[in-house]
């Protein structure tokens, strides 16, 4: 929903490249990844395009109003969504990882009927993203290398 004071997901774009590169690369961002090795731009760039092209992935960006708050991908996968996101570190810690969550559910009920099931893995320390899952009434399980969130739809 677009307009005065509202948040909302608009799909990524070829101009947003750089932007979701900054994001990726985040100091927070890569110490919850499972891979925390900085991105290369050259790697970013061959991903960037690769998944702009892709018709199982979808990257959307959270805005309020104008301005671009983070970015939340989904894999889509045989009825199933697996979900990755992070927030600007400027726009931390105020529930906007809760918000983009919640929106993303609602788009993929809208726009991909097919998907039944959403999920996200998340590492034990990353306890921000864990709260964030939980506010939106997914179920955990706590498995050996991560903590993994199911949402049915």
């Amino acid at each position: 929903m677009e307009g005065k004071n509202k948040t909302y997901l608009r799909r990524a774009k070829e101009e947003d490249v750089d932007l979701i590169f900054k994001w990726a690369n985040d100091t927070q961002v890569r110490a919850n990844a499972f891979n925390s090795e900085p991105i290369s731009y050259t790697n970013h760039l061959k991903w960037y395009d690769s998944s702009m092209k892709s018709e199982s992935r979808i990257i959307y960006i959270l805005f309020k109003e104008d301005i671009p708050l983070g970015q939340i991908r989904v894999d889509l996968d045989d009825g199933l969504g697996l979900i990755d996101y992070s927030i600007d570190a400027n726009h931390r810690g105020v529930g906007y990882g809760t918000l983009i969550i919640g929106l993303l559910m609602n788009k993929i009920k809208e726009e991909h009927k097919d998907i039944k099931e959403l999920k996200a893995q998340v590492k034990y320390e990353n306890l921000g993203s864990q709260k964030c899952f939980e506010k939106n009434n997914y179920s955990k399980e706590t498995l050996e290398e991560y903590v993994e969130y199911t949402l049915f739809l």
